[in-house]
């Protein structure tokens, strides 16, 4: 900008800063509040920005997008969030959404309302396009370490340990030749399961009502320890 006295400098700067402002200055008790600037942005995760922009993310597990009011965020309520595909997303109770499954070109709305009528603009939003790919390795449900009982490391040396993992729908298996420290099974399957370990030199183990819930692109994986007791 060429160089104007301090007086022009400061009217150029707010005629840029209200650019896309209306030009119909309000007339006090006449016309709606006009605010100070404020914008919505939509954050995804813990600080990718979303907003006017089409963003392309792979995620292993769960994927949130929240949304803020940037600025004059006292005289807006929160923002609420919508999708190009509703079933893409659920809300959570802190007015976030989770996506829910992997999609393609998913456009995120949010928008807040003003808190009072006299308030200009009576919305603001903000829009952004999503993509989520997943990776395709494969995620066990159940990881299971073994421990001994008593001195809490892992049983070693020879004999066999047979792991079995079952629900109402699936069921996993493996026999090992040897003690050993630990299996993964049930790979990217959800369910309640039961799990049993079978080791050599050892009464057999089991724990029942294990819960393998689905993330967005994998199964959440479920550690169990099985402390084994000698005989």
């Amino acid at each position: 900008m060429p160089f104007l006295p301090n007086r022009l400098r400061s009217i150029a700067g707010l005629a840029l800063l209200c650019s896309a402002c209306s030009t119909d200055f309000p007339r006090a008790g006449t016309d709606p509040l006009v605010q100070p600037p404020a914008g919505v942005r939509l954050i995804i995760g813990t600080g990718i920005v979303l907003s006017g922009t089409e963003i392309n993310i792979a995620s292993n597990d769960t994927l949130v997008v929240r949304a803020f009011v940037d600025g004059n965020s006292s005289a807006y309520l929160p923002p609420v969030i919508t999708a190009s595909d509703p079933s893409a997303i659920s809300t959570r109770s802190d007015g976030s959404v989770a996506v829910g499954h992997p999609v393609w070109g998913l456009t995120l709305t949010a928008t807040a309302a003003a808190r009072s009528p006299v308030t200009h603009p009576a919305t603001i939003s903000a829009t952004g396009r999503l993509t989520v790919v997943c990776d395709l390795a494969i995620r066990f449900g159940i990881a299971v370490v073994v421990q001994d009982s008593v001195t809490g490391v892992a049983p070693t040396g020879s004999g066999s340990t047979t792991f079995r993992a079952w629900s109402d729908t699936y069921a996993d298996s493996a026999t090992y030749p040897a003690l050993v420290s630990g299996w993964g099974g049930v790979g990217e399957r959800a369910g309640v399961y039961s799990v049993t370990v079978d080791a050599t030199g050892y009464a057999p183990w089991r724990r029942d009502g294990i819960e393998v819930t689905r993330g967005l692109c994998h199964v959440h994986p479920v550690q169990v320890v099985a402390r084994l007791q000698r005989k």
